[in-house]
């Protein structure tokens, strides 16, 4: 399971300005440009929002995290909003965000809260939800068909990410059998159960 993300609300003011070359007006041209600038303004966007939740919690008396050391969870003084990148590999593409870093007051032990406050769980760079999502698709297809159409949707995954993927989340998919289908299935080493040739039912599994 992941971490508890904070849920106060808050109201960002989010503003962005880009420079971009185009050599034609397609459809498809276009498309390519903004796909060359998601990862910048997803970046971007979720670094604001980071902040802006960072802001709110800090001035609570009692904090969403503790000191790692001595257990405090109401005395932090602000280290970095700025600090050392981390990797993350959202369901659009792979960010680099800068940490956001407190110190405890009493002890004086850094800690990062960027991931507390994203609900990921500590060290991890692929979150839950991504790994969710990497999995269907892997358990649909070859490993190497799968990173093909992930990287038509601007995923830059190796097939080994896909795979574990698959590993984490089989238990957790299935493919209920159609009653107007014919009963046929297939074992492929995957470890997602009952892996049925059901196209009618893929719609409900990719929207739950």
């Amino acid at each position: 399971m992941g971490a508890t993300p904070c849920t106060d609300s808050i109201t960002i003011e989010f503003g962005c300005q880009f420079r971009v070359e185009l050599t034609d007006g397609s459809l498809e041209g276009i498309l390519k440009a903004f796909c060359k600038l998601l990862p910048e303004l997803l970046r971007d966007f979720i670094q604001k929002v980071l902040v802006g939740f960072g802001e709110s919690v800090m001035v609570h008396s009692r904090k969403p995290f503790c000191c790692e050391e001595c257990g405090n969870d109401k005395e932090f003084i602000w280290k970095t909003r700025h600090g050392k990148e981390t990797k993350i590999l959202t369901v659009f593409q792979w960010v680099s965000l800068e940490q956001l870093q407190v110190q405890c007051k009493r002890c004086g032990h850094k800690r990062y809260i960027t991931r507390k406050l994203l609900g990921i769980e500590p060290m991890k760079r692929i979150p839950r939800e991504t790994y969710r999502k990497l999995g269907l698709v892997g358990s649909l297809t070859t490993y190497r068909v799968a990173k093909k159409i992930v990287s038509m949707f601007g995923w830059t995954v190796d097939k080994m990410t896909i795979w574990r993927s698959v590993q984490k989340t089989a238990s957790e998919i299935a493919f209920p059998l159609d009653e107007k289908e014919l009963p046929l299935g297939e074992a492929d080493g995957t470890g997602v159960g009952g892996l049925y040739h059901n196209i009618v039912n893929l719609k409900n599994i990719i929207t739950s």
